[in-house]
Parts: structure tokens; C-alpha cells; sequence
């Protein structure tokens, strides 16, 4: 008959085993699962901020775009009618230098101000403002684009210069009302 096996006995006691390995784990598989995370999602958050419902020569459209920095994220600035598209700004948030591992986010942001050379070859009326961001292929997958959209109306230049006009007269009258006021109160006893 052959020898009875003999159990072997662990040269590192389990006081010791036990937490090495829960720390190993902490340091190494929770921001491996982050990172996968991140490497999924790529865009964390992308904001499009219009002034009003209706689009004026010197309306600030501006986006706001943070990327978790594990690759590059290109994110741009559409304005959309009917046929006609154009990108007015576009802009690249790079990732970091060591992206697998570091977890800190990277914001950019695009502001236009809307020009009548911005607005020339759109026709007043319906459009729409749309914002996208995309980040870079990752594991064999590129992932969906992150769009936001706000529907706008285009005013015609000859009502908003009248506006201006308006605005300028109203503001004029107010001035001077204003050094009216001051002027009394300076004479008053």
C-alpha cells in the first residue's frame, strides 16, 4: 500500500494570506473595473446651452463637453436646416497621459457667437442647434455618439436690426432720463 497523503500546510499564515489579498484586490481590480468604465463610456457629460428660442445676430451658443480622458473625444457645434448643415466649431479633448490608469476628467468648451456672416445662407425660420460628442475606438468598439438638440427659430436680419434700433432708442431715452434725474437732484436745496 502506498503512503497516506500528507497535507500540506501554508508557509504564510492566514492572518496574513487573507489581507495581502484583499489589498491586491482594492489596489488593482476595483480601478481595473473603473477604467473598464471608462473605456465603455468615454463621454461623461456634453451640454448645449442656447440663450432663447429665437436666433439672433450675437447670441451665444455655447457647449460644454468632460471626458473621462481615457481616449480622445472630438465634439462639435451644428447648426441644421432643412438641407444645409454646417459645423461651426469642432474641438478635440485629449486623454491622459497614462489613461488607464488615471481617472481624472478633461472638460473643454465651445462658445459662438452668431454673426450675420455665421447666419448667411440660412433662410429665417426653423432649425435646429446640435451638439455632438464622440470619443475613440476602444477594445474593438467605437461608441455611440452623444447628441443634444434644441430646436430654434432663425429671426431675419432686417427684424433684428430693427430691434437693435428699438433697444438703442429705448436705452438712450432711459440715459437721459437718468441725467434728468441727477441733474434735479443735484439742484435741489
Amino acid at each position: 500500500m502506498g503512503r497516506a497523503r500528507q497535507v500540506q500546510v501554508l508557509a504564510i499564515p492566514r492572518w496574513i494570506f487573507w489581507p495581502s489579498v484583499i489589498v491586491v484586490l482594492v489596489t488593482y481590480v476595483v480601478p481595473g473595473i473603473f477604467s473598464a468604465y471608462r473605456a465603455w463610456v468615454q463621454v461623461r457629460s456634453l451640454e448645449l446651452s442656447v440663450p432663447r428660442a429665437e436666433i439672433h445676430s450675437g447670441d451665444t451658443v455655447r457647449v460644454r463637453a468632460v471626458s473621462w480622458a481615457r481616449t480622445r473625444v472630438r465634439f462639435d457645434l451644428q447648426l441644421v436646416q432643412d438641407d444645409i448643415s454646417r459645423t461651426l466649431e469642432a474641438r478635440v479633448i485629449p486623454d491622459n497621459p497614462n489613461p488607464s490608469i488615471d481617472p481624472r476628467w478633461r472638460r473643454d468648451s465651445i462658445v459662438v457667437v452668431m454673426t450675420e456672416t455665421l447666419l448667411s445662407g440660412y433662410e429665417p425660420g426653423a432649425a435646429i442647434v446640435r451638439a455632438t460628442a464622440i470619443g475613440g475606438p476602444q477594445w474593438l468598439r467605437t461608441p455611440p455618439p452623444l447628441i443634444r438638440e434644441t430646436a430654434v427659430t432663425l429671426a431675419s436680419p432686417v427684424a433684428h436690426r430693427g430691434t437693435q434700433e428699438t433697444r438703442s432708442q429705448q436705452q438712450g431715452e432711459q440715459s437721459s432720463r437718468s441725467q434728468w434725474q441727477a441733474r434735479s437732484i443735484a439742484r435741489s436745496p
